[in-house]
């Protein structure tokens, strides 16, 4: 986001300056009708090519992390199948992830999240 303000802040002043050589011309001498010329034009044409290539630049690549937890349980261990707290419907292990260290689940039939909490043994 902050490369592309960049990008077009720095095209403009390109572009401004590129006009501002062009309409020099007129008053210039004749030993400075061609710099001026060449300067705006080159000034003009690297402007609008920053901003083309801005524009068609498209967003940075979203990266996720997935991570993968082995877990041993002491003792017997007997699994339930998951059943959604709102609607009821079957949730299968796709269906659970880890949020900033919270088991959350997000049920594919209405869209409800939340959080699986453990109830306690005793």
């Amino acid at each position: 986001m902050v490369g592309r303000i960049i990008g077009y802040v720095v095209a403009a002043i390109l572009i401004f300056f590129g006009v501002l050589y062009l309409w020099s011309i007129p008053a210039a001498g004749p030993d400075q009708l061609v710099p001026r010329l060449i300067v705006g034009v080159i000034s003009l044409a690297i402007g609008v090519v920053i901003i083309w290539v801005v524009r068609t630049r498209g967003p940075a690549p979203v990266q996720q992390i997935t991570q993968q937890i082995d877990l041993e349980m002491p003792g017997e261990i007997s699994v339930d199948k998951l059943k959604c707290q709102s609607c009821g419907g079957e949730l299968s292990k796709d269906d659970v992830s880890l949020v900033q260290g919270a088991v959350m689940i997000s049920c594919p039939y209405c869209g409800s999240t939340y959080q699986i909490t453990e109830e306690p043994k005793w």
